[in-house]
């Protein structure tokens, strides 16, 4: 509720959020609000991208400027 006051307070023009709805337009407003409040929440959906190989353009970098090693002690 504060980040949406926030937010109207700021000059966007956001629906307020209804605790309990009593119509369909605020069913409506509280089902939108629930999506995105489920992707902020969900702990799993927060871990982002699990795939944690480097980027095509990244090996393509690396491979045309490699890095050499130093002197071997």
């Amino acid at each position: 509720k504060a980040a949406i006051a926030e937010l109207q307070s700021h000059g966007f023009n956001i629906p307020d959020y209804p605790e309990s709805p009593q119509n369909e337009t605020e069913t409506n407003i509280k089902n939108r609000y629930a999506k995105v409040l489920g992707s902020a929440v969900n702990p799993v959906l927060r871990e982002g991208n699990s795939d944690r190989r480097a980027a095509t353009a990244v090996k393509n970098y690396a491979r045309r400027h490699p890095h050499s090693m130093g002197a071997w002690s």
